[in-house]
C-alpha cells in the first residue's frame, strides 16, 4: 500500500498523467468512500443530507446519508480528474470538502463528519407600544431562520422575568421578519415581562426581555417642547394626552418651579381646559432670564392626577430664543455674533459651539451673511440715519463660502456717502452691495467684502448660523 501511495505521488510530481486514471488504474481504479455525518449542534445524525463527487462545477456522483447519517459513495477514478472532490451537505447547512485519500484501498472510512447544520432562529424583541389599563401592543424581528423553517412565531408574557411558550402567548404566522402581537387580557397597574420567539424543527428560540408596565387607569400625558417666544416674563408650553386611562380627564395643563420635578401641589399652574389631546399653556410673571424653570404637563382624572416628562428652561435657552432671526434658502435661522478673530478660530469655534442645547451651528455662509445685512443693516457714522442696525461698517466679516473672485490681499470693507446714485461698475468685484440707506441728502452705499479662508490669519467678525425651521 505504501509502495502504490508512492508511486502515484510520483505521477502528480512529475506530470505525467492530468487523472486520477494513470496512475491509479494500476494502483485501483475505483473506491468506496465512507462517513457518518453528524450535527455540529445537537451531536446528532444528519439523516437525508446529500453527498457528491464534484469540482465546483459538474457532479460525478450523488447519494444521501441514511436515518442514522450515514453514507456510502464508490468513486470511479477514471471518470473524474485531479480538481474533482467529495461535497457533504446541501443549502440547509454549511457544506464540508473532502479530498479524496487513502488511494490503492478500495474501502476507505472518513469517520465522523460534523456538519453545521440548521440552528435555531435569531429573533429580536420588539419594544412594548400603545399599552393601556389591559393591553399592550409588541412583536418580534427574525433575522435569522437557522437554514430551518420558522413554523411558528409569536410573543410570550408572564410577571416573571423569562416567560416561555408555556406561558400566555400569541402565535403571529410563520417564516422570517417582522411582526406584530397583541397582548391582551391585562391587570391594570401590573408590570410584565415580554419576549418574541421563534420556532424551528431544531426548537423555540426567545429574544431579549422586554418589562412594561399596564396603566393604573390615570391618564397618559406628555409635556411639549417650549415655544420659540420665549421672552423675560412668559414661557409658551402645553401637553398632550393620549390616553384618558378609562375616565374623562376633568383638568389639565402645566406645572412650573424653580426646582426640579413640580407638582399641584409643590409649583404654580395653568388651567387649560379638560379632555384629550393637544393644549397650549402660557406661563407668565417669570424671570426666566436669570434662573431656571422646570415645567410638566398634567392632567387628572376620576383615579388621580399624572404628570409628563420634565422640561427645562434654561438661561441659555431663554437667550437663545431671543437671539435674532434671518430667512434664508427656505429656513429660518438663529444668528450667533461669536466675535472677532482669525477665519480658522472662528470656523472651529463655529463647529464645536453648542449654544441652546443645540450643536448643529456652522459659520455663516456668503449669502447667510448678506441676509444678516440685508435684514439688520449696518451702524453709520450718520446721526441722522436709521437705528437698530447690527453690525459696525468698518467690520469685514469671514465666509465658509470660498469668494471665487477674491484673489488679493485682504482689504477694508468700503462704504460710499455721496449725493445722487452710484452705479454697480464702481463696487469692488471681491465685494457686494449690501444695502442703501437713505439720510438726509445723501444715499449710503455699503459694499461688504465676504472673505472665505484666503488671507485668514487676519481678525475679521464671524457670525455662527443655526437653521432651526423651515418656512
Amino acid at each position: 500500500m505504501k509502495h502504490s501511495k508512492l508511486i502515484f505521488a510520483l505521477c502528480l510530481l512529475l506530470g505525467i498523467a492530468t487523472t486520477f486514471t494513470s496512475c491509479e488504474n494500476k494502483y485501483g481504479s475505483e473506491a468506496m468512500y465512507k462517513g457518518t455525518v453528524i450535527n455540529t449542534v445537537n451531536k446528532q445524525p444528519f439523516s437525508n443530507l446529500e453527498v457528491k463527487v464534484t469540482d465546483g462545477e459538474h457532479i460525478n456522483v450523488t447519494t444521501k446519508t441514511d436515518e442514522n447519517g450515514k453514507f456510502s459513495i464508490l468513486v470511479k477514478f477514471n471518470e473524474i480528474n485531479a480538481n474533482y472532490y467529495l461535497l457533504i451537505g446541501d443549502a440547509s447547512c454549511v457544506q464540508v470538502r473532502r479530498d479524496f485519500s487513502g488511494f490503492g484501498q478500495g474501502e476507505i472510512n472518513l469517520g465522523n463528519i460534523e456538519v453545521e447544520g440548521p440552528l435555531t432562529a435569531t429573533i429580536t424583541t420588539l419594544p412594548a407600544n400603545y399599552i393601556s389599563t389591559q393591553s399592550a401592543i409588541s412583536g418580534g424581528n427574525i433575522t435569522e431562520d437557522g437554514r430551518s423553517e420558522v413554523t411558528a412565531r409569536g410573543v410570550c408574557w408572564s410577571k416573571n422575568e423569562y416567560p416561555t411558550v408555556n406561558d400566555n402567548h400569541t402565535t403571529n404566522g410563520t417564516g422570517k421578519g417582522e411582526f406584530e402581537s397583541i397582548i391582551t387580557e391585562l391587570e391594570l397597574g401590573t408590570t410584565y415581562y415580554v419576549r418574541a420567539y421563534a420556532t424551528n424543527e431544531i426548537g423555540t428560540s426567545y429574544g431579549q426581555t422586554v418589562m412594561f408596565k399596564t396603566l393604573d387607569g390615570r391618564p397618559v400625558v406628555e409635556t411639549l417642547p417650549v415655544g420659540e417666544n420665549i421672552t423675560g416674563t412668559t414661557i409658551t408650553t402645553g401637553g398632550n394626552i393620549s390616553d384618558d386611562g378609562g375616565s374623562p380627564v376633568t383638568s389639565r395643563g402645566v406645572v412650573w418651579n424653580t426646582v426640579p420635578y413640580p407638582t399641584l401641589e409643590s409649583g404654580k399652574k395653568t388651567t387649560d381646559g379638560s379632555g384629550t389631546g393637544y393644549f397650549g399653556s402660557l406661563i407668565q410673571n417669570v424671570t426666566v432670564s436669570n434662573t431656571n424653570y422646570y415645567i410638566r404637563a398634567y392632567a387628572v382624572n376620576a383615579k388621580g392626577v399624572s404628570y409628563g416628562e420634565q422640561v427645562t428652561v434654561t438661561p441659555d435657552l431663554y437667550k437663545y430664543c431671543n437671539l435674532k432671526t434671518i430667512s434664508h434658502g427656505g429656513y429660518k435661522c438663529k444668528i450667533y455674533p461669536v466675535g472677532s478673530m482669525t477665519w480658522q478660530a472662528g470656523y472651529d469655534a463655529c463647529e464645536n459651539m453648542v449654544f441652546g442645547g443645540y450643536d448643529d451651528w456652522n459659520m455663516a455662509d456668503k449669502g447667510e451673511v448678506q441676509a444678516i445685512l440685508e435684514t439688520y443693516g449696518v451702524w453709520t457714522t450718520y446721526s441722522n440715519c436709521p437705528s437698530g442696525s447690527f453690525v459696525e461698517s468698518t467690520n469685514e466679516i469671514w465666509t465658509s463660502s470660498e469668494y471665487s473672485t477674491y484673489k488679493g490681499s485682504v482689504s477694508s470693507a468700503y462704504s460710499y456717502s455721496v449725493a445722487g446714485s452710484k452705479y454697480s461698475s464702481d463696487v469692488p468685484e471681491r465685494c457686494t452691495t449690501i444695502k442703501k440707506m437713505t439720510c438726509t441728502g445723501y444715499y449710503n452705499y455699503y459694499y461688504w467684502c465676504l472673505l472665505s479662508n484666503q488671507g485668514a490669519g487676519e481678525v475679521k467678525l464671524v457670525f455662527a448660523v443655526r437653521k432651526y425651521r423651515v418656512e
